[in-house]
C-alpha cells in the first residue's frame, strides 16, 4: 500500500519549510505527496502576519501550492493537490481520513495576541484530533534562510502572478501605517489595564470600560484587516486608490 504524506500549506514561512521536509520524507518512504490548501469560509487578514512577512523579507513572488508541486516533481515524488474551504483544522483532519494519510505535515505559526485568542493554533488542533501521526514544523532561522534560497532556485515568478510588497512602496507604507494604528490601540488597552484599573473598571454603556475598549480593539482590527484587503486588491489590479 502506498505511503501517503498529507502536506497542509497556508502561505506562511513555516509552511514553506514543512513543504521541503514533506517532500524529503515522502522520497525516503517511496510514497506520494498530497498537497492541500484550505481557505477559511470567513477569511480575516492577519495583521501580525503582515509584520512577520515583511520582517522575514518574503518578497520572492511565489504561490505556495505551485512551489510544493514543482519541488515534488523535481524530486521525483508523485503529488496531487486538494483545495478545500471551511474550518481549517477540521478540513485537514477530514481529508487525512478520506485519503488514509499515514502522516500529516504542516507548519506551526504559533499565533499571538488577538489571533491567538480567537483562532488558536491550527497545528495544535490538528495534533489533538487527527487519527494519524502529525509532524508540526517550527523552523529555526537557519532553516528559514535555507528555504528562501531553495525558493529562489525552484520558483518560477513569471508563471505565478502575486502581489509583491516592496519596501518604501505605497502598499508597504499602508501596511505599516495600519499595523501602527493597531499596535497603538492594543498598547493603549494594555497600559490602561495595567496602570489605570480604576478607569478601566468604570461603567460605560452598562459594561466595564475595559470590556468596551476590548470590543473596540477587536472590531477595529477587523475593520483594518478588511480595509487592507480591499486596498491591496485594488492595488494588485492597478486601480488608483
Amino acid at each position: 500500500m502506498t505511503y501517503t504524506v498529507l502536506l497542509a500549506v497556508d502561505g506562511s514561512m513555516p509552511s514553506l519549510v514543512a513543504t521541503k521536509k514533506a517532500v524529503e520524507h515522502a522520497r525516503e518512504k517511496n510514497g506520494e505527496l498530497v498537497i492541500m490548501y484550505v481557505s477559511e469560509q470567513t477569511p480575516l487578514v492577519n495583521i501580525e502576519r503582515i509584520a512577520e512577512d515583511l520582517a522575514l523579507d518574503r518578497r520572492c513572488p511565489i504561490d505556495f501550492v505551485t512551489f510544493a508541486v514543482d519541488y515534488a516533481s523535481k524530486s521525483g515524488i508523485p503529488a496531487r493537490v486538494i483545495y478545500l474551504s471551511g474550518p481549517v483544522a477540521g478540513e485537514i483532519v477530514r481529508a487525512s481520513e478520506e485519503i488514509s494519510a499515514d502522516l500529516i505535515i504542516m507548519g506551526s505559526t504559533n499565533p499571538k495576541g488577538l489571533d491567538g485568542l480567537m483562532l488558536g493554533d491550527v497545528a495544535e488542533a490538528v495534533l489533538k484530533t487527527a487519527t494519524c501521526s502529525v509532524w508540526m514544523i517550527k523552523p529555526n532561522p537557519e532553516e528559514l534562510t535555507e528555504i528562501l534560497e531553495l525558493v529562489r532556485v525552484i520558483a518560477h515568478p513569471k508563471k505565478v502572478p502575486v502581489l509583491a510588497v516592496e519596501p518604501n512602496g505605497r502598499l508597504f507604507r499602508m501596511a505599516i501605517g495600519l499595523l501602527t494604528i493597531y499596535l497603538l490601540g492594543y498598547g493603549a488597552f494594555t497600559l490602561g489595564g495595567t496602570y489605570f484599573r480604576d478607569i478601566m473598571s468604570a461603567r460605560l454603556l452598562g459594561m466595564n470600560v475595559a470590556i468596551v475598549f476590548g470590543m473596540v480593539i477587536i472590531i477595529g482590527a477587523i475593520v483594518i484587516a478588511l480595509f487592507y484587503s480591499w486596498y491591496a486588491g485594488r492595488f494588485e489590479q492597478g486601480t488608483e486608490v
